[in-house]
């Protein structure tokens, strides 16, 4: 049954959208109607709550009063309780203007959570100027040092644009289009029989993640060169030089300048707006178009996660049958550079993020409560009465085990984004503040030395240190997979329980030696279930805890999760 129930509640969260329904009465019958809003149209359906199998619906293009009252008047007429509903009636004139200064009210709400700010406009160029690496040619004397990076008498026309915008970088960008003469020059006194090379398709791409949401992101983008891809109708000659006094280059060396192909970008500004990067989106533009380029909406905010472990499903595990998680990131510092060898085309960024978390992880009833393991030493007052010096024991682990809700951060240290290996590497840093309930049960000895038990229920509370390092994989939109591993110190912030070893199985002997430091295993993957819109995800997540030095003192979690707005769904389009 438990089983049941929480596949429900987590299939519950796909079907939640932005709808608002409200209840009102007309003599004696009850109804319920339900509005949203779709594109320009506003839906709306009505049943009478004694008959829940026979609905009318209807739309509307606009929201006036007029209109309203008529429609809604026919419709309550459909109904079979409302065949003698007379239309010059006080009460139901009155229940009508209800529904609709309600709809008004609640549908207004409904556009603010889609509301979305103008990010900015991008423009690209027509035409561009062709670069090539002249550093090592310069210092090996093969070219003069006075020589320009930029190829006299050649342009590169720009056919399309593909651009990606994922967590403020431009995480791939494709650019195709062909070698052209440049008109301005006179090809007389330059040294490269121009009629070689044009027409010669080129597709130019970037190595790895571009920052795209500070101004001086934005600023940088004219030192930051995107190289050959792909090329077509380019034979052997192409790589030599025509002309002896003209040293040509590989084609890996040619270059355009991002900075270049962007021909303009207006972001907007606003009251507390330091990030001016658009939503996560894929674009596509031809030379000298324009497009403007949107935030999240608000709607997108908030994003929770649900998870039911599977292991929690036996009475005997408390890992937390159901379990919340809502995370935010914030761009901190979306520089990346080039990292070892160009050739390895992998880049590096340092503090990119902040990101905030919390959770609430034991939401059922079972085994909720930790019990700590109880020894009770009798001693003597400063009085002489015979006093219980009450003491509690738990590991780590167990604490961890039952721990009832968790808030803190993360904190990037470094980030390797490697496209060629389809996959990027964090170094993190993290802190949690979280707490666990406890039931105790406190003894005092009487008079007679017998004792009395006193039932207790407290929080413990507790900090976790760690560092964080994940890799994610990701193949392509649809998908992607997480690999990470975190070094878990806990640091107690109760004197009501302290940390002992785990109790040997066979003896029942604690440990001498006990661990503050637990490591954390864990391996998730993801699958969006609508990849356009990107408003639906599952998760399958396995995680390993277990004590440093003591492996055999673990736990383990294998769980299924949805991800949902906390906000609503906002227009689906």
């Amino acid at each position: 049954m438990k089983t049941f129930f929480s596949l429900v509640l987590i299939c519950c969260t796909i079907v939640l959208s932005a709808q608002v329904s409200h209840i009102f009465s007309i003599d004696k019958d009850t109804y319920s109607i339900t509005f949203s809003k779709n594109e320009n149209n506003y839906d709306f359906t009505l049943f009478n709550v004694s008959d829940t199998k026979n609905k009318t619906s209807f739309t509307l293009p606009k929201l006036d009063i007029i209109t309203f009252k008529n429609v809604m008047f026919e419709n309550l007429k459909t109904l079979k309780s409302s065949m003698s509903l007379p239309q010059e009636d006080e009460n139901v004139d009155r229940a009508i203007n209800e529904v609709f200064y309600t709809a008004v009210a609640n549908i207004d709400a409904i556009d603010d959570l889609n509301y979305a700010p103008i990010a900015g406009t991008i423009t690209i160029n027509k035409q561009v100027n062709i670069y090539r690496d002249v550093a090592l040619p310069k210092v090996l004397g093969i070219i003069p040092k006075s020589n320009s990076d930029k190829i006299p008498g050649l342009l590169f026309k720009i056919e399309k644009v593909q651009i990606v915008f994922q967590n403020g970088f431009i995480q791939d960008v494709i650019v195709d289009g062909e070698i052209v003469a440049d008109k301005k020059i006179d090809e007389s006194k330059i040294s490269v029989d121009i009629k070689e090379f044009v027409e010669a398709k080129l597709r130019f791409t970037n190595y790895y993640g571009i920052g795209f949401s500070s101004k001086m992101n934005i600023r940088k983008l004219g030192n930051t060169y995107l190289y050959t891809n792909q090329k077509e109708n380019i034979d052997k000659k192409f790589t030599k030089p025509t002309k002896p006094q003209y040293s040509l280059f590989d084609l890996d060396e040619m270059s355009i300048s991002l900075g270049e192909v962007l021909q303009f970008y207006d972001y907007q500004n606003g009251v507390y707006t330091t990030d001016y990067s658009p939503a996560n989106q894929k674009i596509s533009l031809k030379g000298g178009e324009s497009s403007t380029l949107y935030k999240d909406k608000t709607y997108k905010i908030l994003e929770a996660r649900i998870f039911s472990d599977f292991l929690g499903f036996n009475s005997d595990k408390p890992n937390g049958l159901i379990q919340i998680e809502v995370d935010k990131q914030f761009n901190f510092n979306t520089t990346r550079y080039q990292f070892l060898w160009y050739k390895l085309r992998m880049g590096i960024g340092y503090l990119e993020y902040l990101k905030l978390n919390g959770g609430l992880t034991k939401i059922e009833d079972n085994k909720r409560l930790l019990i700590p393991d109880m020894e009770d030493e009798q001693a003597t007052s400063y009085n002489g009465s015979n006093i219980l010096i009450n003491k509690r024991f738990s590991t780590p682990i167990d604490i961890l085990n039952h721990q009832t809700w968790n808030i803190g951060t993360n904190a990037n240290i470094f980030l390797i984004d490697m496209p060629t290996l389809k996959s990027q590497l964090h170094a993190n840093v993290g802190f949690r503040f979280a707490q666990t309930k406890v039931q105790d049960s406190i003894r005092t000895i009487n008079s007679d030395l017998s004792t009395t038990s006193k039932a207790k229920e407290y929080n413990f509370s507790y900090w976790q240190f760690y560092p964080e390092f994940v890799l994610h994989i990701l193949p392509e939109t649809r998908y992607g997979f997480y690999a990470s591993w975190r070094q878990k110190y806990f640091y107690s912030l109760s004197e009501n329980i302290e940390f002992a070893g785990a109790r040997d199985i066979l003896t029942g002997n604690r440990r001498e030696n006990i661990s503050k430091w637990i490591n954390e295993f864990e391996l998730l993957g993801y699958l969006y279930l609508n990849e356009e819109k990107q408003n639906g995800k599952l998760f399958i997540r396995w995680r390993l805890d277990s004590e440093r030095g003591y492996s055999k003192n673990n736990f383990t979690q294998f769980q299924v999760g949805y991800a949902f707005y906390i906000l609503g769904r906002g227009k689906q389009k």
